[in-house]
Protein backbone atom coordinates (compact mmCIF):
# COMPACT_ATOMS: atom_id res chain seq x y z
CA UNK A 1 0.00 0.00 0.00
CA UNK A 2 2.64 2.78 0.51
CA UNK A 3 4.53 1.35 -2.06
CA UNK A 4 1.92 2.78 -4.12
CA UNK A 5 1.65 5.71 -2.18
CA UNK A 6 5.19 6.57 -2.78
CA UNK A 7 5.41 5.65 -6.44
CA UNK A 8 2.44 7.31 -7.68
CA UNK A 9 3.80 10.41 -9.65
CA UNK A 10 0.37 12.40 -9.19
CA UNK A 11 1.70 13.16 -5.44
CA UNK A 12 4.07 15.83 -4.57
CA UNK A 13 7.27 15.15 -2.52
CA UNK A 14 5.98 16.79 0.19
CA UNK A 15 3.28 14.26 1.21
CA UNK A 16 5.75 11.90 0.66
CA UNK A 17 8.50 12.96 2.88
CA UNK A 18 5.55 14.08 6.00
CA UNK A 19 4.39 10.48 5.70
CA UNK A 20 8.13 8.69 5.68
CA UNK A 21 8.99 11.18 8.84
CA UNK A 22 6.13 10.36 10.79
CA UNK A 23 5.05 6.96 10.10
CA UNK A 24 8.02 5.01 8.65
CA UNK A 25 10.78 6.61 10.77
CA UNK A 26 8.60 5.72 14.10
CA UNK A 27 7.59 2.20 13.07
CA UNK A 28 11.33 1.52 12.29
CA UNK A 29 12.47 2.83 15.02
CA UNK A 30 10.11 1.68 17.60
CA UNK A 31 12.11 -0.17 20.56
CA UNK A 32 14.98 -0.38 18.41
CA UNK A 33 17.38 0.10 21.32
CA UNK A 34 16.50 -3.49 22.34
CA UNK A 35 17.05 -4.99 18.46
CA UNK A 36 19.50 -7.51 17.94
CA UNK A 37 20.22 -7.28 14.28
CA UNK A 38 22.26 -9.46 12.10
CA UNK A 39 24.16 -8.52 9.35
CA UNK A 40 22.42 -8.57 6.37
CA UNK A 41 19.38 -6.73 8.59
CA UNK A 42 21.85 -3.37 9.41
CA UNK A 43 23.03 -3.29 5.37
CA UNK A 44 19.20 -2.94 4.28
CA UNK A 45 18.74 -0.21 7.24
CA UNK A 46 21.73 1.37 5.62
CA UNK A 47 20.86 1.27 2.39
CA UNK A 48 16.94 2.41 3.20
CA UNK A 49 18.22 5.16 5.15
CA UNK A 50 20.17 5.91 2.57
CA UNK A 51 17.57 6.16 -0.22
CA UNK A 52 15.62 8.17 2.69
CA UNK A 53 18.47 10.96 2.58
CA UNK A 54 18.92 11.44 -1.15
CA UNK A 55 15.02 11.50 -1.42
CA UNK A 56 15.42 14.33 1.04
CA UNK A 57 18.29 16.07 -0.50
CA UNK A 58 16.50 15.95 -4.12
CA UNK A 59 13.59 17.68 -2.28
CA UNK A 60 15.14 20.15 -0.88
CA UNK A 61 17.53 21.12 -3.85
CA UNK A 62 13.38 21.28 -5.89
CA UNK A 63 12.51 23.44 -2.74
CA UNK A 64 15.64 25.83 -3.95
CA UNK A 65 14.74 25.70 -7.31
CA UNK A 66 11.20 27.04 -7.30
CA UNK A 67 12.16 29.90 -4.55
CA UNK A 68 10.08 28.15 -1.45
CA UNK A 69 13.09 27.73 0.69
Amino acid sequence: MLKNFFINKNISKKPKLRQKNTTIDKTLTYASEIWILTKTERKHIRIFERKCIEFQAQYMTLKKKIGAY
